[in-house]
C-alpha cells in the first residue's frame, strides 16, 4: 500500500528513502507505527532494507506489529514513548516519518484538549528533537481533510479550510514543520481515506 503512494522513488516532489546510504541501511524513525497506516510504513520500509525503529507507546501493540512483519524482525527496533513526552531520540536516525496523530473526527471533537496535545505538542517536541539529534528528513502525515468545504480536486494551490479540531490541529502542526524549514528536508503529505 505504502510503497504505492511514494517510498521507495520520488512521488510528487518526495525523495525517496533508499534502502542503502552511505553507512549502509537508512534508520527510519517511525510513529504512530503501531496504528494502521504506521504499520504499512513500517514494513515497506523494512522490505525495502531499511533499519526502522518503531515509536510505539505500548509494547503489547508493539508485539502484534513485530509478529506481522516476523520475517524483516532483525531489522525493526522498539522505541516505548510518548510522542509529547520524548525526551531523546537513539543516535544515526537520518529520517522521521511522523504519521502518530489522535485519530477519529468524533472522538477528537469529543476529546479536544488531548488532540491538541497529541496532534500539536506531540508534532512540536518530534520537530525539537529531529533538529537536536541531526535528523536530515521528516516527512509529516497530515490529511485531505483541512480543505474542509472546498471541492475537489485538492491540490497545493488550494486554500485550506480546516473545520473541527482534527483538522485544525492537523494543519496546525503542518505550520510547525515548515518553522523547521531551514533545520530539516521536509516533506507533508496529504492522504485521503485509508482503506
Amino acid at each position: 500500500m505504502w510503497k504505492d503512494m511514494g517510498v521507495g522513488r520520488s512521488y510528487r516532489g518526495v525523495k525517496p528513502i533508499s534502502g542503502k546510504g552511505e553507512g549502509g541501511a537508512v534508520k527510519v524513525l517511525v510513529t504512530g507505527a503501531t496504528g494502521y497506516l504506521g504499520a504499512e510504513i513500517v514494513r515497506a520500509l523494512l522490505v525495502d532494507g531499511n533499519e526502522v525503529i518503531a515509536l510505539s507507546r505500548s509494547l503489547e501493540k508493539f508485539e502484534q506489529l513485530r509478529r506481522w512483519c516476523d520475517t524483516l524482525e532483525p531489522q525493526l527496533r522498539v522505541l516505548e514513548g510518548d510522542i509529547c513526552t520524548l525526551r531523546a531520540l537513539p543516535q544515526g536516525i537520518g529520517t522521521i516519518i511522523h504519521a502518530a496523530a489522535s485519530r477519529g473526527v468524533r472522538e477528537c471533537e469529543e476529546h479536544r484538549a488531548e488532540t491538541v496535545r497529541v496532534n500539536v505538542d506531540g508534532t512540536c517536541n518530534i520537530l525539537r528533537l529531529a533538529a537536536r539529534y541531526g535528523v536530515k528528513r521528516f516527512i509529516y502525515i497530515s490529511t485531505q481533510i483541512i480543505y474542509g468545504q472546498n471541492p475537489p480536486p485538492w491540490t497545493e494551490e488550494v486554500q485550506p479550510d480546516p473545520q473541527g479540531v482534527y483538522a485544525l490541529t492537523k494543519y496546525a502542526g503542518e505550520g510547525l514543520v515548515r518553522a523547521f524549514r531551514d533545520d530539516l528536508d521536509l516533506a507533508i503529505l496529504r492522504l485521503a481515506r485509508l482503506y
